[in-house]
């Protein structure tokens, strides 16, 4: 990313007939972050293309947009019905993707998040088409990336894809240097965007009971030991082969990551623990990659009852991602010292309202228009606890209200007070609060 601009995420709609735009437009409803702009590529169904967001035909214009969070970059135009995929929603999808990630490799983007896309109908036009994972690694020139899947109960590689069975152990035992250098891969992004210092990786067998020494198949010992004692040789914190059928009822809350010899052996337990929550991530790739962790819904496309969890979990989690990856907030290396003692709290305090990504008019807003939701009229006194450097209060008193704001730490107050002279402040410790009636928002 520039030193210049923001981060920018760009999100792909996947295939337009399917539920990507529906989930996108209720994934993005609040969203208002100073720290990363989000640009939209795909294209909306009539009835859902958004007025408010502004459209662009140029990458490049999201720079003359600083107050602008959002941008729609349309790829073409069509007539598309939810829920009625075709030969040319399939097309749409793929030309979708196709700019998204030209865009990422010329360094416009810095991550790509990819809402679900239709592979049988993109394969009418594109037979070679396999899936996006594919798709991003040829068109980078990359040849070892790896798919995986990360969670707050589970996290999962895979060493193959959408690799048929019957021809798995055949690829596997071919593809020696591969393996090695995808678990490579896996360490190194652990490391890079998670903030692991040292990963701890679990391999699964891919024989019943890991082939039990070899009676029920070799790769364990032939292919998978040997590989696993390379790479402890260089220093990589790797165990196994486990077997797959106890390893998930026993040891995985051990490991920062699971690697699976192919796609179901990792990804039905995966889908069982976190099917709402969970995050495709690509790795290897010369940007961040994530996407939903389902599919395109046809079925229910159109109908406003699609949730937007997944999708709202992976923009979080590539935002996530290019912050490790940038050290934007290293408390440790920046902290102020003072007196030779280091006070992260009060480097924290200089920086808390960007690393929050708070917007005082998105908060407001929608703060006052819950209270008057509820009560049918606006707060006469409003309470702030924890106010940070007072953006939220000085909106608000600007708006009208009467607030009065708190916080514990001095270094905020004194940051608050520098910016806003009229603000009513003072020291409190929210834990000993007691509720006062002359609030009636608190």
């Amino acid at each position: 990313m520039s030193k210049n601009r923001n981060y920018i995420i760009g999100i792909t709609l996947g295939d337009p007939c399917g539920i990507g735009p529906e989930i996108t437009l209720k994934a993005l409803e609040f969203y208002q972050d100073r720290q990363v702009k989000i640009v939209i590529y795909g294209l909306f169904p009539e009835k859902l293309k958004p007025q408010h967001i502004q459209h662009i035909s140029n990458i490049n214009d999201v720079l003359r947009y600083p107050n602008d969070y959002i941008f729609y970059y349309q790829i073409c135009e069509a007539k598309i019905i939810p829920g009625q995929p075709s030969e040319k929603s399939g097309e749409i999808a793929y030309k979708t993707i196709e700019q998204a990630g030209k865009h990422a490799l010329e360094k416009k983007l810095d991550a790509i998040v990819t809402a679900p896309l239709s592979k049988y109908y993109i394969q009418l036009h594109h037979p070679e088409f396999i899936g996006h994972t594919e798709f991003f690694a040829d068109q980078a020139k990359i040849k070892s990336v790896v798919m995986s899947f990360f969670s707050p109960y589970l996290n999962v590689a895979l060493l193959t894809t959408h690799t048929p069975l019957k021809i798995l152990c055949d690829n596997l035992s071919q593809s020696k240097d591969i393996i090695t250098r995808k678990i490579e891969i896996i360490n190194e992004c652990l490391i890079h965007y998670f903030g692991i210092k040292k990963p701890k990786l679990a391999m699964l067998g891919v024989n019943p009971h890991s082939g039990e020494r070899g009676a029920f198949g070799n790769e364990e010992i032939e292919i998978l030991q040997p590989i696993i004692t390379k790479l402890k040789r260089k220093g990589i914190d790797i165990s196994g082969p486990f077997p797959a059928d106890t390893y998930f009822a026993k040891h995985f809350q051990n490991f920062d990551i699971t690697i699976s010899t192919y796609h179901d052996q990792a990804l039905i337990p995966f889908k069982m623990l976190a099917f709402n929550e969970g995050v495709n991530v690509t790795l290897g790739l010369p940007y961040i990659r994530t996407s939903v962790d389902h599919g395109t819904a046809f079925d229910i496309a159109g109908k406003d009852i699609a949730s937007p969890e997944s999708l709202a979990y992976a923009i979080k989690l590539a935002k996530n991602m290019l912050i490790n990856s940038s050290h934007l907030l290293n408390i440790h290396k920046k902290a102020a010292i003072i007196d030779n003692t280091i006070q992260p709290y009060t480097y924290f305090s200089q920086v808390y309202d960007e690393y929050f990504n708070i917007d005082p008019k998105y908060w407001g807003k929608f703060l006052m228009d819950i209270y008057y939701k509820h009560r049918k009229r606006k707060p006469d006194n409003i309470l702030e606890l924890a106010c940070g450097t007072g953006l939220l209060a000085d909106y608000l008193q600007n708006q009208g209200y009467n607030i009065s704001a708190t916080d514990i730490n001095i270094a905020m107050l004194q940051l608050a007070k520098k910016q806003f002279p009229s603000l009513s402040l003072k020291r409190l410790d929210m834990k000993s609060f007691q509720t006062e009636d002359k609030y009636n928002l608190i």
